[in-house]
């Protein structure tokens, strides 16, 4: 046996035993640790939902008080109000509180409004209901919370006694609002489903409930985890109870087995990789051969027949240093290419200085040929507009080019004075001072302005030189369009410095005009307001009607700041609904609590977008330089303490900084 078939036996060996440890590893250690790590994962993210339920719980709480403790709830109640219904509970009012079911009931239990949103969002009046039945059968005199069943739907619902705003008042009853646990949308997000006992058949209610007694069950605080439910997911279950703790039905959660099923892909991949080595080992003691002998003999080849064909000696120094037989053939073939090289070129010298000649004398009248070709070529093909002047500055030659940026014919620019063109540099320099540079320098460049046929200014770059033939001056004006870079200067400047949802200055302009404001007032002894506004309830809107309809609302709140401050560049927006106004060259503070008051009265009237009244309010903090502060920092930092003063006790108004804030 060769030492070559031994070694590719011994390589197989090694890569096989490899093989068989990286597989028993994944099977025994790796596989076992990732599928418990895909549980830990669904019940995490389980328990990040329960967590979610129990905020929106607090929020329907709150929203439920909010409607309970109110004097025209209790007046409604009383029959003191009866546009009550009317003003508060319309399908917009409804919608917009993002509710399933709404319910009012005096203190007898007699109801006095209910409205019901169907599967196809559409709100209907019901006479009873469970939740109703529920109050009266228990007796319940106080406040309540917690999960139904209705019509084989699960209902999260939130019970308050009615009062009056300030509390007092005996309990007149309860408002009822309930959300469907499948509307909430946090939920959408996380493949979470609520199954309802009312809606599952008998067999499939004894196929969830003995998934208690399987052995492949983790079961805590009433979660429990299915190890396959599929190949790629498992099941995340919960048990849900309404308020008698009775069990009602199930939430589950898919939950995706990606890591595991990328660790197995992994370690199929690695398994492969061990193949293909053992592949490599066994392609390699054959590369060995093939690169000691075959290739060098290969290569002296191929270097024979360069010579052959194009009589040029390549010489093999990469096998000189390889002290063998091929490296001795390598150099006498190189020896041996060069005599005979040597003899060629003896030959081809005769010839060579025989043509010498003859071919500098051509070269030198094509030379001069293609000289007079080729300036008027470059005239008249380039995309350069190119204008040829005399020493009177008058037009004797131009280019379509020239014709196409112009809108002049060639006849109409012929024989006139480069002056019908209004040629102006940036530094306000006319043609003839330009050109006057040109004979003094040789040359001149720059960027300069023309007119058109149409009177429209035109931005060129220019390049002049001037000529000299025979005593007679000629100007050559090279002049490159950059219309289309100046708009673009222009859009790149918008874009840095406005917003692009509602077109008002951005923070960065916001900066540099505040900075601006201040050297202004302190160069002329002024004084100037900083107001930082904030848009009250904008995040219910936001979040109820979508985001869509929160940039619409910011566009309409921007336009309606805008007719109230006419001065260019004063409100700015910095990110969300925060805004800002400066307003310069203020007299007193009274003019700033005007202006202030407009802008909250104007932005309390509602906003009518698509189809839907948004009511919004404003609350504005204020800063007065220099009297405040007289930095940037400090004015936003004191404007902004200010707004947040009134944020904290009275929303929809306004208010100056002062040191007891």
């Amino acid at each position: 046996m060769s030492i070559r078939t031994k070694g590719l036996i011994g390589i197989f060996i090694v890569v096989m035993f490899n093989f068989i440890i990286v597989h028993l590893t994944q099977i025994v250690i790796i596989n076992p640790k990732f599928e418990q790590h895909s549980r830990d994962v669904a019940v995490k993210v389980m328990k990040k939902n329960i967590d979610l339920l129990e905020t929106e719980t607090e929020n329907l709480i709150d929203l439920t008080q909010d409607y309970a403790m109110w004097n025209d709830t209790y007046d409604y109640v009383d029959g003191k109000k009866e546009n009550y219904i009317y003003d508060t509970y319309h399908e917009t009012s409804l919608n917009n509180l993002n509710l399933s079911l709404v319910t009012i009931i005096d203190k007898k239990g007699k109801i006095l409004f209910a409205k019901f949103k169907n599967d196809e969002n559409i709100w209907l009046d019901i006479e009873e209901n469970s939740v109703v039945d529920f109050i009266k059968k228990e007796k319940i005199n106080e406040n309540f919370h917690g999960f139904f069943n209705i019509d084989e739907e699960i209902f999260l619902l939130v019970g308050q006694q009615i009062f009056r705003t300030d509390g007092s008042g005996d309990a007149n009853g309860f408002v009822i609002f309930g959300k469907r646990l499948s509307d909430f949308k946090i939920f959408d997000e996380n493949n979470l489903t609520f199954i309802s006992l009312d809606s599952l058949k008998e067999n499939e209610f004894k196929d969830i409930t003995s998934l208690f007694y399987l052995d492949k069950i983790s079961y805590k605080d009433n979660i429990f985890v299915i190890n396959e439910e599929s190949k790629n997911y498992m099941g995340v279950y919960m048990i849900i109870k309404d308020i008698k703790e009775e069990t009602i039905g199930f939430s589950k959660l898919t939950s995706a087995r990606e890591v595991e099923n990328f660790v197995k892909r992994v370690y199929s991949i690695v398994m492969l990789i061990f193949a293909l080595l053992g592949v490599v080992a066994i392609a390699s003691l054959n590369m060995g051969f093939n690169i000691l002998v075959a290739r060098p003999i290969k290569k002296l080849k191929e270097n024979i027949y360069i010579f052959k064909k194009q009589m040029k000696n390549i010489k093999n120094f990469e096998l000189y240093d390889r002290d063998d037989e091929i490296s001795d053939l390598a150099k006498s073939i190189d020896e041996f290419k060069e005599e005979i090289i040597l003899r060629h070129n003896e030959l081809l010298q005769i010839n060579k200085d025989l043509e010498i000649k003859i071919k500098e004398r051509t070269l030198e009248l094509e030379e001069k040929n293609r000289e007079l070709l080729l300036s008027d070529k470059i005239i008249s093909q380039t995309l350069e507009a190119i204008i040829v002047l005399d020493d009177n500055k008058n037009i004797v030659k131009i280019n379509k080019a020239l014709e196409n940026i112009t809108g002049y014919s060639n006849h109409e620019l012929l024989g006139n004075n480069i002056n019908v063109l209004n040629i102006i540099s940036q530094d306000n320099k006319n043609i003839d001072e330009i050109l006057d540079d040109t004979l003094s320098y040789g040359c001149w460049k720059g960027e300069v302005y023309g007119v058109n046929k149409y009177k429209i200014k035109i931005p060129f770059i220019t390049s002049i030189i001037s000529l000299t033939n025979k005593e007679q001056v000629y100007f050559i004006i090279i002049l490159t369009d950059i219309t289309e870079i100046k708009n673009a200067q222009e859009k790149l400047k918008k874009m840095a410095y406005y917003d692009s949802l509602t077109s008002l200055p951005n923070r960065v302009l916001f900066y540099k005009n505040l900075n601006n404001s201040i050297k202004r007032a302190q160069k002329h002894n002024t004084k100037f307001a900083l107001l930082f506004l904030d848009i009250d309830r904008f995040k219910i809107v936001n979040d109820t009607l979508g985001h869509e309809m929160g940039d619409k609302l910011l566009v309409e709140v921007s336009k309606r700041f805008k007719e109230n401050i006419k001065i260019e560049d004063a409100v700015y927006r910095l990110g969300g609904d925060e805004f800002t106004i400066i307003l310069d060259d203020i007299n007193d503070e009274s003019s700033v609590k005007d202006i202030a008051i407009n802008l909250i009265m104007d932005i309390s009237l509602p906003f009518y977008i698509d189809n839907n009244e948004v009511r919004v309010g404003l609350s504005i903090g204020i800063a007065i330089y220099p009297t405040d502060d007289t930095t940037i920092e400090g004015l936003i930092r004191k404007a902004d303490a200010a707004l947040y003063e009134v944020k904290e006790t009275k929303k929809g108004t306004f208010k100056f900084f002062s040191n007891d804030i």
